[in-house]
């Protein structure tokens, strides 16, 4: 993942790293708890030795927070691709749909584990402790929302006059929305719920 091992944390990740990353959220992709993984089993996942995980973090908080921080640069690249790929709005919007869709019914998405109340005080502080390397992702996202709105102004999808801001809430809102559907289990077949989203 070239933008998470360039953009993280400002620096490049090393390939032990990104095996311990892809670890935890592979193990919680699989149904483990988060307040149950161990740094013994992220360690065994990842396929290095117990020791080597603390030579980049300092407790499993901070490993965690780091592969949550992780997994969000990768869905920014995934969407840089989305971007890149897709030709209309139409287009670009399913492609957004479905990576919230996989995010969702993935198990390491962010809003269901903290709503299963798994997200521990130590665990929030240390996420805390990394926000402003959640809000550099967080702009490059909204770099990117503003590209595919703008593609949505040009095929006279979204009204112009309408203002940036009023735009970044109704696309994120409905992506929340999406996402909290799908968590709950009150959402329909995936192709209502698209149509749904796209006509919002």
């Amino acid at each position: 993942m070239k933008t998470a091992k360039r953009y993280f944390k400002n620096r490049e990740l090393s390939e032990k790293e990104i095996l311990l990353y892809q670890a935890v959220n592979g193990l919680l992709e699989r149904g483990e708890s988060l307040s149950e993984l161990r740094v013994a089993d992220i360690a065994k996942e990842a396929g290095i030795g117990k020791g080597t995980v603390y030579e980049y973090v300092a407790s499993k908080e901070e490993l965690l927070a780091n592969s949550f921080l992780y997994q969000v640069w990768r869905e920014v690249e995934q969407l840089q691709e989305q971007v890149s790929r897709c030709a209309t709005f139409r287009e670009l919007c399913r492609g957004i749909f479905d990576l919230v869709h996989r995010k969702a019914v993935s198990g390491t998405n962010i809003m269901s584990i903290a709503g299963a109340g798994e997200l521990s005080p130590s665990l929030v502080t240390m996420m805390e402790s990394v926000k402003e390397d959640f809000n550099l992702a967080a702009q490059k996202l909204f770099s990117l929302l503003d590209q595919i709105l703008e593609q949505g102004i040009r095929e006279g999808e979204i009204n112009p006059a309408s203002s940036p801001e009023y735009q970044h809430f109704v696309i994120t809102g409905v992506c929340t929305s999406l996402v909290s559907r799908q968590c709950s289990g009150a959402a329909k077949d995936w192709e209502t719920e698209q149509r749904l989203a796209y006509q919002m």
